[in-house]
């Protein structure tokens, strides 16, 4: 856990600008807490399809995994989010914020990749997702693909 810490405060500090001990408190809390990010880029494409889809399925069979992007030509720390129905298929329905990933991406240089916790739908004419995240260390990456849960607050999801 203190590697992980280490490397979130290096990456804050270069972020940010701070000075090490503020990054340092920052990376603390996130690695003891969960980080909660929505997820962009959701409007491209057949991105609201999927969204769309996504509803009509059992959480159980819902799988989230992050993949680093370096040579993404619009942001070298870009972290795509990739969704699998088990017994369907894997799409990409779009990335982490900028601020998010530019903390997160050291950490997936080093094979350290978030777990998703928890999703939720967000909208109801033009969708949205929410991903709650934590931070696992010493599991492999095969491991930490858990079947995420999801919270169905019934005025966030419409399904048509």
């Amino acid at each position: 856990m203190r590697r992980i810490a280490m490397t979130l405060a290096h990456s804050i500090r270069k972020a940010k600008k701070w000075a090490m001990s503020e990054s340092l408190r920052w990376a603390w809390k996130i690695v003891k807490n969960q980080i909660t990010a929505k997820v962009v880029g959701v409007t491209f494409g057949n991105r609201q399809q999927a969204l769309n889809r996504l509803c009509n399925y059992e959480p159980r069979r819902v799988v989230f995994t992050t993949r680093r992007e370096s040579d993404n030509p619009y942001d070298s720390n870009a972290i795509a989010i990739n969704v699998t129905v088990i017994g369907k298929g894997t799409v990409h329905i779009g990335y982490l914020p900028k601020d998010v990933a530019q903390i997160l991406a050291p950490l997936l240089d080093k094979n350290l990749h978030p777990t998703i916790l928890s999703w939720e739908i967000l909208g109801e004419e033009t969708k949205g997702i929410k991903l709650s995240m934590e931070l696992v260390t010493g599991i492999s990456r095969a491991n930490q693909i858990h079947t995420a849960t999801m919270k169905q607050p019934t005025a966030l999801i419409a399904i048509r």
